[in-house]
């Protein structure tokens, strides 16, 4: 959310102009898109943790991608990339609770999962662009949502199996 929230002015930041800034928008819309449908497809035929495990290791394969390859026709692909992943979250999400915690507490679940999704997205796209502010660059940022993918990624089997043993 980082990454969407301040993708014009990281367009901007890794040289692309105005028109390609707004194109990498486009990517990002028509991946989500994708992505809506795509994720939901591999949900129903592979299940909930295939899908967040999947989701995981390719924003974090991304994210090692995006900075070394940002001034060339990888970055739109990337971009594209990301907005077909967030679009898998938010078509994922709905589905995963109702796997993993029952139709009968979705109600009490759920709520928190969008709240916590608003919070990042709040949260997320400010702290981007206060670092850029700061370092005149979004490499810290790209490295910080690197660093908070890549623990989610360590932390997943731990956390999963926690909450399995807690219901």
């Amino acid at each position: 959310l980082m990454i969407i929230g301040n993708l014009k002015p990281l367009a901007s930041s890794f040289g692309y102009n105005s028109y390609e800034a707004v194109l990498a928008i486009t990517f990002v819309s028509i991946g989500s898109a994708g992505g809506r449908i795509g994720w939901g497809f591999l949900h129903d035929k592979f299940g909930s943790k295939t899908i967040k495990l999947l989701l995981l290791m390719i924003a974090v394969m991304c994210l090692v991608i995006l900075l070394p390859y940002s001034h060339n026709f990888v970055f739109l692909g990337i971009i594209l990339l990301i907005g077909f992943l967030y679009g898998g979250c938010l078509s994922a999400f709905p589905a995963q609770v109702a796997t993993e915690y029952g139709p009968h507490q979705f109600g009490i679940v759920y709520p928190l999962v969008l709240l916590a999704h608003g919070l990042v997205a709040l949260f997320g796209a400010s702290v981007g662009g206060f670092l850029y502010d700061i370092y005149g660059n979004y490499v810290l940022a790209c490295i910080i949502c690197f660093a908070v993918s890549f623990t989610s990624l360590l932390l997943y089997d731990y956390v999963h199996g926690k909450l399995k043993s807690f219901k």
